[in-house]
């Protein structure tokens, strides 16, 4: 093995590669890496310079590689088949080799210089073959010329070369078979935090980025960077025409929100309507991915990685699980039912009173995990599926399964508290919100066990969560007649749904309590994260 590694950005396309690849150098500048005279050579093998299978092969391969060097260099706006041609015509036996052009664009022989070298669309160079190893014969050898000066560069030229790409794994196997490897970046998509302070740079969107009807938009985009790009172009160009109104505001942010559709189903090639509804099932119900590459989601025959090639998902690291994200836009294209549990989220989010709205949202977040489970064809699940692995105190004790039903489309609110002496006659597939003033805010009465949440969008003190645990059990105990709730005392969690970090310490809480936070990632997920700070208190 060397050790000077290649560098990788992969991912779905609109994740951010090509941007990657163009404003890497500045950080490289930045931080003084290298030798101060700065060489910056963008090649791509995508759209506009595709790779040219037979035209490469009459000049070869490192021959035509150098010359897409030289035009990115200098600059050249020829097309790339002009200029193969116009060599083959000037050169027909020439031969062009990777360390000489680079001493080329080194200038003066000897002079300290920093070229970093930017290869995108990489998998296009990828034909079809008898077998992979055929179909990456022309990669490959890119890949060992390249790697041979990483490894040994000419005098005082210091080489970065990253690839941007589609496929990480075909392209980690080119890497493996040459003796060389690389080192994946991940290329997460913007929080919303993110996208908040990018869109005010632009002075129309400014006044109204924290305004629900605009955050709600970016949740609907999901993080995804080219979506992002073209919904923020097109309000741009919406408001540009307005006179300041507040209804033409109104106007312009439903136009632009209908838009994104448009700018998904682009996005997608209009992959059918079952892949999309599976692929959000897989997303908010958290569900991890054992092999990328290998792993296909049920009821389809494209693995995620090839999925995550047709733009259509990408991945989402957390916790060393990896998990499927998907633009929450997508439940646009959804016709059956279970999907309209996802739909709900945005009438909850037009309430006035964060408190109020946090509550609604969190038992919403319950329902759409379990009406996902349940189109998914799950009949049960651990409490570590349901709230995530990360947010489990006590991953030992917390092995009581969740029978899974239809929960319906939504959460159904009590008039009156539970528990109370009252009616107890409730329905073991539904999720219920208690009213004002009850000990918790919501609950699922679930088989042989009950998890009651306590929804909290501000920090309470370090005493808060056992505070809150003893008057749980305690209500639960002495409210409600114990022939109902007998079998249960030994099996209720109490759930902390917190839009923040609360500063926790999770190993100190009783093993039946559980904290969902900032800091967790199964539960909220790469979509519903996206919406904590749109709960968050101005306190």
């Amino acid at each position: 093995m060397k050790c000077h590694p290649f560098i990788v950005a992969s991912g779905s396309p609109g994740i951010g590669k090509t941007r990657f690849l163009v404003e890497y150098p500045k950080y490289i500048k930045s931080k003084n890496i290298g030798y101060p005279n700065y060489k910056e050579l963008y090649i791509s093998y995508g759209t506009g310079t595709p790779f040219l299978e037979s035209n490469e092969l009459e000049v070869g391969i490192e021959t035509s590689f150098c010359l897409r060097i030289i035009a990115s260099h200098y600059k050249l706006h020829t097309p790339f088949t002009d200029l193969l041609t116009l060599y083959k015509k000037i050169y027909p036996s020439r031969k062009l080799y990777l360390y000489e052009v680079l001493e080329l664009i080194q200038g003066d022989k000897g002079n300290p210089t920093t070229i970093l070298l930017s290869i995108d669309e990489f998998q296009k160079m990828m034909v079809t073959r008898n077998n992979n190893l055929q179909s990456s014969e022309y990669l490959k050898e890119i890949v060992t010329k390249i790697g041979g000066l990483l490894c040994n560069s000419p005098h005082n030229i210091f080489l970065v070369a990253v690839f941007g790409g589609i496929l990480l794994q075909p392209i980690s196997q080119i890497f493996y078979y040459s003796g060389h490897y690389c080192t994946a970046l991940p290329l997460p998509n913007f929080s919303l935090d993110q996208m908040l302070n990018i869109a005010k740079g632009i002075d129309t969107i400014l006044p109204h980025v924290e305004e629900n009807r605009f955050k709600f938009c970016l949740y609907l985009i999901g993080g995804w960077p080219r979506i992002f790009e073209l919904f923020l172009l097109k309000l741009n160009n919406l408001l540009e025409k307005s006179n300041g109104t507040t209804q033409y505001y109104n106007d312009a942010i439903t136009k632009a929100e209908s838009y994104l559709e448009d700018i998904y189903r682009t996005h997608i090639n209009y992959e059918g309507e079952e892949t999309i509804q599976t692929l959000l099932a897989f997303s908010f119900t958290g569900t991890p991915v054992r092999s990328w590459s290998f792993d296909c989601p049920k009821g389809t025959e494209k693995t995620f990685e090839e999925l995550e090639n047709l733009g259509l998902i990408t991945k989402y690291k957390v916790s060393n699980v990896t998990l499927v994200a998907i633009p929450p836009i997508a439940v646009n294209m959804c016709k059956d039912y279970h999907f309209n549990s996802i739909r709900a989220i945005k009438d909850i989010l037009k309430y006035e009173s964060q408190l109020q709205g946090w509550e609604k949202f969190c038992a919403q977040i319950l329902v759409v995990k379990l009406s996902m489970f349940h189109y998914l064809g799950v009949n049960s699940i651990k409490m570590t599926e349901l709230l995530g692995q990360d947010s489990i105190n006590a991953l030992s004790s917390n092995i009581e399964y969740i029978g899974i039903s239809d929960p319906g489309i939504k959460f159904i609110k009590l008039d009156y508290q539970y528990p109370t002496n009252g009616i107890e006659n409730l329905d073991r597939k539904k999720v219920y919100l208690n009213p004002g003033g009850a000990v918790f805010d919501l609950f699922i009465c679930n088989g042989r066990v009950l998890i009651a949440g306590k929804a909290k969008s501000k920090f309470e003190g370090k005493d808060f969560a056992e505070n809150e645990y003893n008057k749980t059990i305690k209500a639960i105990k002495t409210g409600t007649k114990l022939r109902v709730i007998s079998n249960l005392l030994e099996n209720v969690f109490f759930v902390i749904f917190a839009n923040m970090d609360l500063g926790i310490v999770k190993e100190d809480l009783q093993e039946s309590m559980v904290v969902v936070d900032h800091t967790t990632h199964q539960f909220f997920g790469p979509n519903m994260r996206l919406l904590l700070h749109y709960f968050s208190s101005p306190n």
